[in-house]
């Protein structure tokens, strides 16, 4: 039984279909009334695109409309779109992404105290035995990223691709649990530093400090888009493993599906996975160059190691990413 495609009319594509005419002239817009510059858009030409972000954070008006700016950046980055169109589009694009940001950001109300001991570095040089504090600001991050893509046929939006992702801590957070408002070095037998700000500067230091983890979010998005699986493993000889072998260092492939409808030409990474036959968990690192059409899948060679980590495997960063829209780059 043929099934028939979803048509979707989400709430950001029907805005987007209100200001088109802006976008096309402008190329990328801040939208203010409703949700206080929440809603952005761009154009992309070079893929037949538009693109729209949102955020539903509201932790303050200078916030929402940085942190939307942010996104904009990511998507930018993500399609390799330059910060105006060269040419206006002939109508509206056939295909629209949409990123909505949605959740909650939680601050704490002081700075807590994180302290590194040891040789610190004073006037750009090693100095004697002391300590660095950092006066970190508390952040609980509970948010995600909704990914779209549609086609768009008459007045009508037919979902291409859709799935959510979790939105990733940045590193300040991952390794101090908030983000530094402020720092000092404290040599051995001095007395103890104060927090050099005020409560209210600090709370606004670390507002405008907290930000979407670009890289990150992009990675996650581009291991989704490309949906990679490791589907063979060899020696350095060549010999395809069919059985645990702890070598250290192997050939292996990895399977691009090119879930997107735009042509794969090009993207550096890393990925973490299992290969079937085989238990334990490996890391492939992928340099990847030629040409996937949208919907296929092909084989990559690589080099891969085991992962010698404890808990879940990183994804690995996703960069130098190159999309055209007729296979001609």
């Amino acid at each position: 039984m043929t099934r028939t495609p979803k048509v979707y009319r989400p709430t950001a594509v029907l805005r987007a279909a209100m200001r088109a005419a802006c976008v096309l002239l402008a190329g990328a817009g801040a939208w203010a009334g409703e949700g206080r510059q929440a809603e952005r858009g761009l154009v992309v030409p070079e893929l037949d695109l538009e693109v729209w972000v949102s955020t539903s954070l509201r932790l303050s008006e200078a916030h929402t409309e940085m942190y939307s700016s942010r996104l904009l950046d990511l998507a930018r980055e993500l399609f390799g779109a330059k910060g105006k169109p060269e040419k206006e589009l002939k109508g509206r694009p056939t295909w629209c992404v949409t990123l909505d940001h949605t959740g909650s950001i939680e601050l704490g109300s002081r700075a807590l105290i994180r302290k590194t001991r040891g040789r610190v570095l004073q006037g750009g040089a090693l100095a004697g035995g002391g300590e660095e504090r950092r006066w970190v600001m508390p952040v609980r991050r509970r948010c995600k990223i909704l990914f779209a893509i549609y086609k768009r046929v008459g007045e009508d939006y037919i979902s291409r691709v859709r799935f959510s992702v979790k939105e990733p801590q940045g590193w300040d957070e991952e390794l101090h649990g908030g983000v530094a408002v402020a720092s000092a070095i404290r040599m051995a037998g001095e007395a103890k530093p104060k927090c050099p700000l005020s409560r209210e500067a600090a709370r606004e230091r670390a507002l405008m400090a907290i930000e979407p983890p670009r890289g990150r979010i992009k990675s996650e998005l581009c291991h989704r888009l490309f949906d990679m699986r490791i589907v063979q493993l060899a020696d350095v000889k060549g010999v395809v493993l069919k059985r645990r072998q702890r070598l250290g260092l192997y050939l292996a492939h990895v399977s691009v599906h090119n879930t997107t409808p735009w042509y794969l030409h090009q993207f550096r990474g890393r990925h973490c996975g299992s290969c079937r036959g085989t238990d334990g968990v490996y890391c492939a690192v992928l340099d990847f160059r030629g040409t996937i059409p949208p919907g296929r899948k092909q084989l990559v060679p690589c080099r891969t190691t085991d992962y010698e980590g404890d808990g879940e495997p990183p994804r690995g960063a996703i960069t130098d990413v190159v999309w055209s829209l007729k296979g001609e780059r």
